[in-house]
């Protein structure tokens, strides 16, 4: 991922736990880069999606688990959401702030 920046792109962080059809998101300060691994045929793909094209960002946890212990993060671009699995209930949080910083227009 870090070899894909742009220039004048500035990396916030790399997230995720390795599993899911979303294994891992990258951060940037212009976009959100995906490694979608929901392919048939072994084929993974690293999708870019501009940050003005994110529609939601959502915790997502099993009904009865407290939202602040979720691990896993929706980002919705369009009509697909994108799952992420993250390593720590504070490393979802940081995707999920990262992303709502840019929603909000901060």
């Amino acid at each position: 991922m870090r070899r894909d920046l742009l220039d004048g792109e500035q990396i916030y962080g790399i997230f995720g736990d390795r599993r899911g059809a979303t294994p891992l998101v990258g951060i940037t300060n212009r976009r959100v880069l995906l490694v979608d691994a929901a392919y048939d045929e072994d084929r993974v793909a690293l999708t870019s999606v501009p940050l003005r094209q994110i529609t939601s960002c959502s915790y997502i946890t099993a009904s009865g688990t407290a939202i602040t212990e979720s691990t896993v993060v929706g980002i919705k671009v369009g009509r697909n959401m994108f799952e992420v699995s993250c390593n720590s209930p504070e490393e979802a949080q940081e995707v999920h702030g990262l992303i709502m910083w840019h929603l909000i227009g901060l």
